[in-house]
């Protein structure tokens, strides 16, 4: 997914602008914006193996609000 992505491109474009500045966000916070997280995380020397371990928290800490927000949406479970 993130190879030769233009949005990510785009984002690290970005963070060379802004001397790093940037906001990023979404609804859920793994998927697209998780990879962008764990991209960054990657490029500023965090070994591979820790930004896993990142990237997996939102299994975590985001599974309950995750349902409801799938249930508001009328979202079905995988």
């Amino acid at each position: 997914m993130p190879f030769g992505n233009p949005a990510y491109q785009r984002l690290f474009n970005l963070l060379l602008e802004n001397d790093g500045n940037i906001y990023f966000h979404c609804t859920a916070g793994k998927d697209r914006t998780g990879v962008a997280g764990f991209l960054i995380m990657m490029a500023l020397g965090m070994s591979e193996e820790d930004g896993v371990k990142e990237y997996m928290l939102s299994n975590q800490c985001l599974g309950q609000e995750n349902a409801h927000l799938a249930a508001q949406l009328n979202i079905p479970e995988k």
